[in-house]
């Protein structure tokens, strides 16, 4: 999964941005900002309403379908995305079949993670299994945009770098997430899959809270993994999605991307930390 990084603009202190001088009243806490007081679930409601009042100034605008972004002049084969991301019918042609080669993991990878729910001790269990395959689409985006950050690239270079085509979560109750994660990775690594890199989000993340993982099978195929807890889940999956894919989009103006870093930071903020969750390291290696 695609996550991004720093927000352009600091949240304002939850105490309401710089200190009262002497004699004035405190400030009063932003209306958007978490309250201490109450868990993350008793907040949901109001995370909700935050996203419907950012939804009424800013309404989404309509999406266009692959015909309607087509232009007069397109060759046959082409391919178009949102953004004026675009593809030559031989580029097109290549992602179609990198694609293939990225998902062949899938199957296999699968049966394993399968058993590993099974037998967990300490009851991490798959989520959104039905999305195990980034679509298609999508990408298509990243190859785009790769060789257009990239001038002189091929497909083949930037499908190289594309580890999370294939990609899972498992998520834990907060008491048992540590142990859970510990004895998921022990058990990838038993059965030949080598970790290449690890990001713990829990660390330094204001928008994001959770472990992403990348793995490599003993045949040199790929996938991702994210580790949650229930919370973290939830506010991935059902709260900050629609932020998130907002942020993706190169029309996304300014002002309002700095509205949907700070709800992100709001929801975030209101996620337990789970006990040991720091102590696990980030890390990167070399594919093999």
């Amino acid at each position: 999964m695609d996550r991004l990084g720093s927000p352009e603009q600091a949240v304002p202190d939850r105490r309401g941005g710089d200190a009262p001088r002497r004699g004035d009243a405190p400030p009063s806490a932003p209306p958007d900002a978490p309250d201490p007081d109450l868990t993350y679930w008793q907040q949901v409601e109001r995370f909700d309403a935050l996203w419907e009042r950012h939804v009424a100034r800013w309404p989404e605008a309509p999406g266009k379908t692959a015909q309607d972004r087509a232009r007069p002049d397109d060759p046959a084969g082409c391919w178009r995305g949102a953004g004026g991301r675009y593809l030559s019918p031989e580029q097109n042609a290549e992602a179609d079949e990198a694609i293939g080669w990225l998902r062949a993991p899938e199957r296999e990878v699968t049966a394993v993670l399968l058993a590993v729910q099974q037998d967990n001790a300490h009851g991490a269990r798959l989520e959104g299994l039905d999305h195990r395959l980034k679509g298609v689409q999508r990408l298509k985006e990243k190859i785009a945009d790769a060789l257009a950050a990239e001038p002189g690239s091929s497909v083949a270079d930037v499908v190289a770098e594309i580890d999370d085509a294939v990609r899972y979560t498992y998520s834990c109750e907060p008491q048992n997430y540590t142990r859970g994660w510990e004895e998921v990775a022990q058990r990838l690594e038993a059965a030949g899959y080598r970790a290449f890199y690890r990001e713990n989000h829990w660390l330094h993340d204001s928008e994001y809270k959770g472990i992403n993982t990348r793995w490599q099978t003993p045949d040199g195929g790929t996938f991702e993994l994210q580790f949650h807890t229930l919370e973290s889940f939830d506010a991935k999956e059902n709260r900050t999605h629609c932020s998130y894919e907002r942020l993706r989009l190169p029309t996304t103006d300014r002002p309002e991307q700095r509205a949907l870093h700070r709800y992100q930071r709001v929801v975030s903020t209101a996620i337990v930390v789970p006990d040991g969750a720091l102590g696990i390291a980030s890390m990167r290696k070399t594919k093999r």
